[in-house]
């Protein structure tokens, strides 16, 4: 899927558009190999498409030169009209490697209408996971690139993010764990009483808080753990916008989380992350790395279903994890995590 090899560039000005319109964990999995783009390419102009109520993921980093958007549009003739209005617009930018990270009609019509002199598309088919499937497309053109995960991020929302956990009573001296109680569906909720426990562990050894950050739709969850935690939780629901949660997580020393988009958020920051998947199929959908656990369904008859409701009717691919399990699996990625070893391979549970 190329015109020819990243090689044949030496001597031009490196241009480059990368394409990722949505979801918010899938744009999150390209950051650390865009990164990692800017690392070998530092006085490259590096820009990105994607979708408008995704593109402040990508606008808190100082990591793109531009974030340019497209609209989110319910209809087909809407996508279309968008598509050829970009189509007319973009070759004026004269980007000279297009990398097409969503490989669907529209990302197609923009990509023709560039000409690049380098191109690749994203296999959307490929039983690869989504990280790997981004580095396989890259490798198609010779590019070679490992994932960074050193982030920078502008001012503005290093400011805004600790001005909020200050606010919202973090005392500065305990660390901070992240609590995402946040999968869409029943089989992708561990126990929120489950979550209760495990934090109660661990605050028999630890100085910690945890945070719990994300949209209304888990403030019933973010209540309840309230509750039960009292001033060792610190409630951001509903309280950032996206680059301001992706900003706090930098604060973070871990996150214990369902399957969403903060979650790859959390594996693109290169937080220690301990992954809980349930009916989510892992073998597409895993974050990959040595900062990374995940506990998954794959070993049962039934597992990797992608069903929003469970057959038997008890989610056993979760409730059989318990917060103990969990609690081992969370101080080993630690203690490995302070060991300093790189973030590369894949060493899932």
């Amino acid at each position: 899927m190329k015109s020819r090899s990243i090689l044949h560039l030496a001597g031009d000005r490196v241009s480059i558009l990368v394409i990722r319109l949505h979801a918010v964990g899938d744009v999150a999995i390209t950051i650390p190999y865009c990164q990692g783009l800017r690392n070998r390419f530092p006085s490259a102009q590096i820009d990105l498409l994607t979708r408008e109520d995704i593109a402040p993921l990508a606008s808190a980093l100082t990591l793109f030169d531009n974030v340019r958007t497209f609209p989110y549009c319910s209809s087909r003739y809407g996508r279309l009209y968008h598509t050829l209005r970009n189509s007319w617009e973009f070759p004026k930018h004269g980007y000279n490697i297009v990398l097409d990270l969503q490989g669907n009609w529209i990302t197609k019509m923009i990509r023709r209408s560039l000409v690049p002199k380098i191109w690749c598309q994203f296999d959307r088919y490929s039983p690869l996971s989504a990280a790997d499937r981004v580095r396989a497309t890259l490798h198609e053109i010779g590019l070679d690139v490992e994932p960074s995960c050193a982030l920078r991020f502008e001012n503005k929302y290093e400011m805004k993010a600790q001005v909020l956990l200050r606010e919202n009573g973090w005392n500065e001296h305990a660390s901070l764990i992240v609590l995402n109680p946040a999968g869409l569906w029943k089989t992708r909720n561990w126990q929120i009483e489950n979550y209760v426990s495990l934090a109660n562990l661990w605050l028999r050894h630890h100085d910690t808080q945890f945070i719990i950050v994300g949209t209304p739709r888990i403030a019933e969850h973010a209540r309840y753990l309230q509750e039960h935690l009292g001033k060792n939780l610190i409630d951001l629901v509903s309280k950032t916008s996206l680059a301001e949660a992706f900003c706090l997580l930098q604060y973070s020393a871990a996150m214990v989380t369902e399957d969403s988009g903060l979650m790859h958020m959390a594996w693109a920051s290169g937080i220690p992350t301990v992954v809980l998947f349930g009916s989510t199929d892992h073998r597409q959908s895993r974050p990959i790395g040595t900062h990374v656990r995940c506990f998954h369904s794959g070993d049962l008859p039934c597992g990797d279903c992608g069903q929003p409701t469970c057959r038997y009717d008890d989610v056993h691919c979760l409730t059989r994890f318990e917060p103990h399990m969990i609690l081992e699996t969370l101080q080993q990625l630690l203690d490995t995590a302070s060991q300093n070893i790189p973030v590369n391979g894949d060493n899932q549970k």
